[in-house]
């Protein structure tokens, strides 16, 4: 890579990191994708209310494939320091779009596909995090309602992994859904704990995975894997815990996926073909509304390494950036080509 544009892309993961904000207040987040977009001179426009920036490469309507990749824009709440920071790798999703919008205006895509660049935001539950109770939509439910989805033929992303070794990718097959309830009534004693249990065995059965109670916040969080009617199973759970005396209000909802076969397959093929490490995973138990888009379209996520420890803790740094900033891109353009080739 050429050395201005490493200093560059350097530059732009400094200032992206910095700029660490809640759910839907990502303005800083927001001002450095228009620094980016006027100093390479990208269409850069905004859509929902001004919260997702877009920058439209190509043209859909005679491209013969649409090609959407997804940069969530925001951070965390540090519990430790009482500030957001980005913990989980939010801001390196930026400096990859960045990059793909790059690399496109300077010829490296395939000719016959359109691009879209979206920067999501709210993809972490923000009421969740400061301990309140009104209801949450994450981004991409709300960029699907705004229709930005609707002529997209895949949706791609990226995010660091945990506890993952550098030069080393992650290639997960399904990602959890999770339910996420708060407990509003005044009067509760821990026998609710078991309720909670019986009726979320009973409506999600064998897709159930794990409970967890935060009894301070009177917070539930339900995992579990791809179900057959997943929003008619929140709906259900919600009037049964009312039936037995629990009343709920859901903080947030993010669906369960199973990652694109096909781009998994691209994925094996361009990491091996690279020389790369890969390590696969049947399921990752975490979260992530790219289940929204994925419910109508192929969709996957790419893991990578270079990071310690674990996303979403105070100690999680990026250790090699040629790597975790640089590598996915290559992987990324490889796939491209190879499904065009095929």
């Amino acid at each position: 890579m050429d050395v201005r544009m490493k200093a560059t892309w350097k530059k732009y993961a400094s200032l992206l990191h910095q700029a660490a904000e809640p759910a839907y207040q990502e303005n800083h987040t927001r001002t450095i994708w228009e620094q980016f977009c006027a100093e390479f001179g990208l269409p850069l426009q905004f859509y929902v209310n001004g919260k997702v920036p877009v920058i439209q490469l190509g043209n859909p309507d005679t491209a013969d494939f649409h090609l959407a990749f997804t940069a969530d824009l925001d951070a965390v709440w540090d519990d430790s320091t009482k500030q957001f920071a980005h913990l989980c790798g939010h801001d390196i999703q930026s400096l990859h779009a960045f990059q793909l919008a790059y690399h496109y205006q300077t010829g490296r895509f395939p000719q016959d596909m359109a691009l879209s660049i979206m920067g999501s935001p709210g993809e972490e539950c923000l009421p969740a995090m400061l301990d309140q109770v009104n209801s949450f939509l994450p981004g991409k439910k709300q960029m699907m309602d705004a229709g930005l989805f609707q002529q997209i033929d895949m949706v791609l992303s990226t995010h660091v992994a945990d506890h993952l070794p550098t030069r080393t990718f992650l290639d997960v097959r399904q990602v959890d859904g999770l339910l996420w309830f708060v407990h509003l009534s005044e009067s509760r004693d821990l026998a609710w704990h078991d309720t909670v249990r019986q009726v979320s065995s009973h409506i999600f059965q064998t897709s159930l995975l794990a409970l967890t109670f935060h009894d301070r916040t009177c917070q539930v969080k339900i995992r579990y894997v791809p179900y057959f009617d997943d929003e008619l199973a929140c709906q259900q759970l919600q009037i049964e815990l009312e039936r037995c005396g629990i009343e709920m209000n859901i903080l947030a909802y993010y669906p369960p996926y199973t990652q694109s076969e096909t781009l998994r397959k691209y994925f094996h093929q361009t990491v091996k073909d690279s020389g790369q490490k890969m390590i696969t995973s049947p399921r990752l138990p975490g979260y992530t509304d790219l289940g929204y888009p994925a419910k109508r379209l192929p969709v996957m996520q790419l893991y990578v390494g270079g990071t310690t420890n674990q996303t979403h803790a105070t100690h999680f740094e990026v250790t090699d950036p040629d790597f975790t900033y640089f590598a996915p891109i290559e992987v990324i353009l490889s796939m491209l080509h190879k499904r065009r080739g095929q």
